[in-house]
């Protein structure tokens, strides 16, 4: 019977195999080159390269062309820190070109931002209201470069309205949104010949 305070002294002798067969250190512990660690060397490099002509371009809503396109690809596979395309592909997917993806990573100049949606921010009348739901999708492009249709009914923009876009514009309002929306994310995407 134990008293209380009173404790037992318990002794072990386990030995470690962990690298004899079986189960692996390399098995349990995460590799360097995790998918992770690679979208944040990936996103590092691009925003040290903020400058470059190409990426430039696309921080400024303005379309690559194809010698672009390959100078950026150029940029950030053929000085080898990145590995390869298919490395980059696996990490960011291979559902856009990747311009797609480093507008993602870089965002939108504000600048450019406001540019595009200044006709309708120079409208007459516009409430206070629409200027802040515009507002919110121009910090929302600064910091994500791009922006999907199907975000403006969700939050941060029903925290607006409930209804998000629809509850805050008029139909013919909202087509012209959704006309810059797609030039925006477009711009990220298309190849202009020549």
């Amino acid at each position: 019977m134990l008293k209380a305070g009173a404790g037992n002294i318990v002794y072990s002798d386990f030995e470690d195999y962990l690298d004899e067969g079986g189960v692996g250190f390399k098995d349990i512990i995460k590799p360097y080159e995790d998918m992770e660690a690679y979208r944040f060397r990936v996103e590092h490099f691009l925003k040290e390269h903020i400058n470059h002509l190409t990426i430039s371009k696309l921080r400024t809503n303005k379309p690559l062309t194809s010698d672009e396109l390959n100078e950026l690809e150029r940029l950030i596979f053929d000085q080898g820190a990145l590995g390869t395309k298919e490395k980059f592909q696996e990490a960011f997917g291979v559902d856009h070109p990747i311009s797609f993806f480093v507008r993602k990573i870089v965002g939108l100049d504000s600048f450019a931002a406001k540019q595009e949606f200044s006709e309708l921010l120079g409208a007459v009348p516009i409430s206070a209201t629409q200027i802040k739901f515009i507002n919110k999708l121009i910090d929302h492009l600064t910091i994500n470069g791009i922006i999907e249709k199907a975000m403006l009914v969700q939050p941060p923009f029903t925290d607006i309205n409930d209804k998000g876009v629809f509850g805050v514009f008029s139909d013919d309002q909202v087509g012209k949104i959704v006309s810059i929306i797609d030039r925006i994310n477009g711009n990220a995407e298309r190849v202009m010949v020549g």
